[in-house]
């Protein structure tokens, strides 16, 4: 019924931290695709197609062709998963977001909210790809993926489910480390299930 769906350019030093995490409670099937050969559930490696927008769509692409189960769960390689991830709702619809992730800046102190990110979320499979191939069908070298058609390749949502945090890491390697934190929620030092910033950046060096 569903499968995760682990989309990666190998830029975190970190990534091996995250991938343990996905495994020590992931209960789906995996499939990743990388940028350099991974030892993680059905690997498709892609070689070197750079670090964008365009190159990490075109890599969702590629593996939602690959799967074939009617759902998908997304994981990517610079965040932290809650086990309260897993519990996904019964009640499938076309795309439905996670709703308690935080950010967590590179060199930050404190986590920002967020609520919702296209990191975290249960989406179908064939909607989804339909919309990439349309958005997408000029090809691999000649589409310009700016930002507004970034946001139009993610795909609508409605109601999700929620659990323990979800922490979204921007660091120097992100694609932008520019993201929306909803303002009127104080930044915090310490999250439950995680604990502070030095904790998740204890555990983010042991892989």
């Amino acid at each position: 019924m569903v499968t995760l769906l682990y989309c990666t350019a190998n830029k975190e030093e970190f990534e091996g931290a995250i991938i343990k995490n996905i495994k020590d409670f992931c209960p789906f099937p995996i499939v990743s695709v990388s940028q350099k050969p991974l030892d993680f559930g059905e690997n498709i490696c892609v070689g070197d197609i750079g670090h964008s927008y365009f190159s990490q769509f075109r890599q969702i692409q590629i593996g939602l062709r690959a799967i074939e189960t009617p759902f998908v769960l997304v994981a990517e390689a610079d965040t932290l998963y809650s086990p309260d991830y897993y519990n996904i709702p019964e009640d499938k619809k076309n795309c439905q977001r996670y709703d308690n992730v935080w950010i967590l800046y590179n060199n930050g102190r404190k986590f920002f909210f967020k609520r919702q990110s296209h990191c975290a979320q249960l989406v179908n499979k064939d909607a989804w790809l339909e919309r990439i191939d349309y958005l997408m069908e000029k090809g691999w070298d000649s589409v310009r993926v700016n930002n507004r058609t970034g946001k139009q390749l993610h795909a609508k949502y409605s109601d999700g489910w929620t659990g323990a945090p979800i922490i979204s890491l921007k660091t120097k390697n992100a694609v932008t480390r520019k993201t929306w934190v909803k303002r009127d929620v104080e930044p915090v030092n310490k999250l439950p299930y995680w604990g502070t910033v030095k904790n998740v950046l204890t555990l983010l060096t042991h892989d």
